[in-house]
């Protein structure tokens, strides 16, 4: 009897881990994701995340210029953060319904660094990356830890 209710409960187990495995790659499917070899994600990474490695290595870049004091800012950088507002995510849950309006405040807090004086650039810089730790406090928290090391002191 013991033999009969392991093999149920073994079987039910079976049954439950397949479902589950099912129901996450309907749901990965949904979500393109672009597989690169330098792609630190081995799973592949989503247009969103790649996006946004890309700007927080100019972002560093950018706080090495300040600290030099050159400000020499290219305006495509904010061209790119303006590609967050229709760049696919890795997880549809990952872009909650505040998402835009984090991408917007990032807009033009990256526009008002761009466009800083000097005097300016260090306190627009440090507004910019509390924008990026007030998103990423809500939505994706995993970056945060990097993003947080970004102000300059």
């Amino acid at each position: 009897m013991k033999l009969k209710n392991s093999f149920v409960f073994a079987s039910l187990g079976l049954i439950l881990m397949l479902s589950c495995s099912q129901a996450e790659q309907k749901n990965e499917s949904c979500t393109p994701k672009i597989r690169r070899s330098e792609d630190a994600n081995p799973n592949g990474s989503s247009e969103l995340a790649l996006l946004m490695r890309s700007v927080l290595e100019e972002t560093e870049q950018l706080k090495l210029a300040i600290e030099k004091g050159e400000l020499d800012f290219d305006t495509a950088y904010v061209t790119k953060i303006k590609k967050f507002h229709s760049a696919i995510p890795t997880r549809e849950n990952m872009k909650p319904a505040s998402f835009d309006g984090f991408a917007t405040g990032l807009t033009l807090s990256a526009e008002k660094l761009v466009n800083s004086t000097e005097e300016d650039a260090k306190k627009n810089f440090n507004n910019m990356i509390n924008s990026c730790v007030a998103c990423h406090e809500v939505a994706c928290p995993g970056p945060l830890v990097k993003i947080k090391k970004l102000p300059i002191l």
